[in-house]
C-alpha cells in the first residue's frame, strides 16, 4: 500500500507504491519507492521511480534520482539531481 509518513524515520525505506510526507515527516536515510509526495525533510538518498513532487515546504539534503520533478516555489533541495529515464535502466 502506499505510505504516509508524519513523523520521523531513522533509516531506510523501500516501497513498491507511493510514497506521501506529510510536513513534519522526516526521513533521516534513503528513501526509494514509486511515486512522491514530499512536504517534509529527507536527509539522504532519494531515489523515486515515478514522479517526484516537491511541496514548498519540503527540503532534501541529499541526491535525489526521479523519472520526472515537479517542484513548488520554496522548496529546497541540496545535493545531486538526476532526473530522466536514462538514470533508471
Amino acid at each position: 500500500e502506499d505510505i504516509r509518513l508524519d513523523g520521523v524515520l531513522v533509516g531506510d525505506l523501500v516501497s513498491e507504491k507511493r510514497l506521501v510526507m506529510g510536513a513534519d515527516g522526516k526521513i533521516n536515510g534513503n528513501a526509494d519507492c514509486n511515486g512522491s509526495a514530499i512536504e517534509g525533510s529527507i536527509e539522504g538518498e532519494l531515489r523515486v521511480n515515478g514522479t517526484l513532487f516537491l511541496s514548498s515546504s519540503a527540503s532534501v539534503n541529499g541526491k535525489i534520482l526521479a523519472r520526472k520533478l515537479v517542484v513548488d516555489e520554496g522548496a529546497s533541495y541540496s545535493g545531486e539531481c538526476l532526473i530522466g529515464e536514462k538514470h533508471f535502466k
